[in-house]
């Protein structure tokens, strides 16, 4: 006849607090990579002249508002003989939450922001007027930001 072991209380404690801390690690790497679990994303993509300073999980927004993440950063290869296109040097991916789909149209432009002087680089896209939304895998324009720029030429 085989022997039932019965649980204790203080292993009932101990496998519920083991649950609970997997959870919230869980729900932490979510929070902190931004690729929530909740809610469907597309993905778009922009050609930028230069990137750096972004990196893999940096917000994206639209008009200030996070709608998203990028997911990943690719130098573009060179066709022999020929130069790449100066703003197309970099393919950006981004992730970015469909809820936001109807307000990123294709007159729509992409650049890359510095939060402050020193901040972290993230992309931000300026709503368009008169396009259609651009469906799942498709392009935005990519632009270089020049008001930065300026900025710095001022001083």
């Amino acid at each position: 006849m085989p022997q039932r072991k019965q649980l204790t209380w203080t292993e009932l404690r101990v496998g519920m607090f083991v649950l609970v801390g997997l959870s919230v690690l869980a729900a932490g790497i979510f929070y902190v990579t931004g690729q929530g679990i909740l809610g469907p994303k597309y993905r778009l993509k922009a050609y930028l002249p230069e990137v750096s300073g972004l990196a893999n999980g940096a917000p994206v927004r639209v008009d200030g508002v996070e709608v998203g993440n990028v997911e990943s950063i690719k130098l573009m290869p060179r066709a022999t003989g020929k130069a790449t296109e100066k703003n197309r040097n970099i393919e950006v991916i981004m992730r970015v939450d469909r809820r936001f789909q109807n307000y990123i149209l294709t007159d729509s432009v992409a650049s890359l922001v510095t939060e402050g002087l020193l901040g972290n680089r993230y992309v931000n896209i300026s709503r368009g007027l008169t396009g259609t939304p651009i469906s799942d895998s498709g392009e935005i324009k990519g632009v270089e930001e020049e008001a930065m720029k300026e900025d710095w030429a001022k001083c």
